[in-house]
């Protein structure tokens, strides 16, 4: 689900942990990679200060086999495993808001759909 959510979404997931850095760090920003790396998302003029951002708030098209695939090459099983035993543990480790995240009004309300 993480690998077909736009970058603001992500921003939106990663805003919602305790340790935001962390989550950043080993899992944010290798999903970004891998949509970088294979041009799911391709980050045009990123470098430029006032260009339009529209790869930000893109959501990837991903078949489900492409899915599967970027998810093994971009995670070993031991943080994937990691991740899931952190959950079980700790049910408050890994914090989600439906409706935070997807939330598309104040997109609407800058001009954008």
């Amino acid at each position: 689900m993480v690998f077909q959510m736009s970058w603001q979404q992500h921003e939106r997931l990663c805003d919602l942990q305790r340790s935001q850095e962390d989550f950043l760090v080993r899992y944010i920003r290798p999903i970004q990679e891998a949509h970088r790396l294979n041009h799911v998302v391709v980050p045009r003029d990123q470098d430029l200060f006032f260009a339009r951002r529209d790869y930000f708030v893109q959501r990837p098209k991903l078949r489900p086999h492409q899915l599967e695939i970027l998810a093994i090459a971009t995670f070993t099983a031991e943080t994937v495993l990691a991740l899931g035993f952190e959950v079980i543990r700790h049910p408050e480790s890994f914090r989600f808001d439906y409706g935070e995240i997807f939330e598309v009004k104040e997109m609407h309300s800058l001009g954008l759909s």
